[in-house]
């Protein structure tokens, strides 16, 4: 069984035109490599396995650049890797801020075959990280979903190359909400827009419903199960448990590069009532906040593996929410809890 791990240590001819699953994974977690340590704003078409040399190469301490051993992994082989010794890096901008809706990264991997692949950054691959990126719910037209779309805009406008558009966690959010934002003609050169394990949005009648978007989560996400994306899911085996599964080094593929499918969710905005949406939508920035944080603490305690098993132990599930969900405002906290009954009954009805 293959991971992001050892993929590039089993798959050595070079990127074909069609590329596997895991191909697309790299790309994701690349662009959160550190190649703003070397990157100049004149460069163009560097090739990737360069800045990935010269990166090792300005490394005193690797482990104060990079948060995840893994990622120095990655960096490594992708120095090494004749798979992607053609792709080149042609563009690559970055807007550091102490704001997390500021917060912006953005990378477009050049292809032989005439067509790009444009990432969107997540942030770093820790716990803090990932409730950061899950607060993204809590705002529409951030600053940083603003960049994005000028980002794409840009990429689509300067040539008539095919793209991909790719993101991980905010990440994903952040490429569907950059592609919405397109106008229908410019959509057309868009190849496919992949959103892995995607930050939620809690907005009610969103653009986003236009977009064809793939987005493929864990067999237990915590974005898959509480976002209402209005985007179509692809449910995937991961190695790990509860909230860890969120990493994309745990996600598992077969021997041809291809993620593994699972039972998992569909899509199921059309099965949780448009009210509570609706009323969670209307919830104070402070409320919402705090609602988020909470139901991120559940799946932080749980330690199960797979849908059925959130459906097995549904009744403790409950009473963990219902603990962590004293001290909110007693409106707050009746609407929660009618939000969490909607979703189980969603479950239900949309497991495949």
């Amino acid at each position: 069984m293959l991971s992001l791990s050892n993929y590039l240590d089993n798959f050595k001819s070079i990127l074909p035109d069609k590329l596997t699953d895991m191909d697309k994974l790299v790309f994701a977690r690349a662009a959160s490599l550190p190649f703003q340590l070397i990157w100049q704003e004149n460069m163009s078409e560097v090739p990737l396995n360069q800045l990935c040399i010269a990166i090792l190469a300005q490394m005193d301490q690797p482990t104060r650049q990079i948060t995840l051993p893994a990622d120095l992994r990655l960096l490594i082989q992708l120095s090494e890797s004749h798979r992607f010794s053609e792709v080149t890096v042609s563009r690559l901008v970055l807007h550091d801020s102490t704001s997390f809706s500021e917060q912006f990264g953005g990378m477009t991997f050049q292809l032989k075959n005439k067509q790009k692949v444009v990432v969107f950054r997540a942030t770093e691959g820790t716990i803090l990280g990932w409730q950061s990126d899950f607060q993204m719910a809590l705002q529409a037209n951030l600053k940083a979903q603003q960049a994005a779309s000028r980002y794409l805009d840009h990429e689509l406008s300067i040539d008539d190359q095919s793209i991909r558009v790719i993101g991980y966690s905010k990440g994903g959010n952040l490429a569907a909400v950059s592609v919405a934002h397109q106008p229908i003609e410019a959509q057309s050169k868009i190849i496919e827009t992949i959103s892995l394990d995607s930050t939620p949005s809690f907005e009610s009648g969103s653009h986003l419903s236009k977009v064809s978007v793939t987005n493929i989560v864990p067999q237990l996400s915590v974005f898959g199960i509480i976002a209402t994306n209005h985007f179509n899911q692809r449910s995937i085996q991961s190695n790990s448990v509860g909230i860890w599964q969120h990493d994309l080094y745990s996600w598992q593929a077969d021997s041809d590069g291809q993620l593994i499918d699972i039972q998992g969710l569909t899509d199921f905005t059309s099965s949780v009532p448009t009210i509570h949406i609706e009323a969670i939508d209307k919830l104070s920035y402070s409320n919402k906040k705090k609602l988020l944080e909470k139901l991120f603490s559940v799946f932080q305690q749980l330690d199960l593996t797979n849908i059925s098993d959130l459906i097995k132990h549904w009744s403790q599930v409950k009473v963990l929410i219902r603990s962590e969900l004293k001290g909110l405002d007693p409106d707050v906290s009746k609407l929660a809890n009618q939000l969490v009954t909607d979703i189980f009954n969603a479950i239900l009805q949309n497991i495949h």
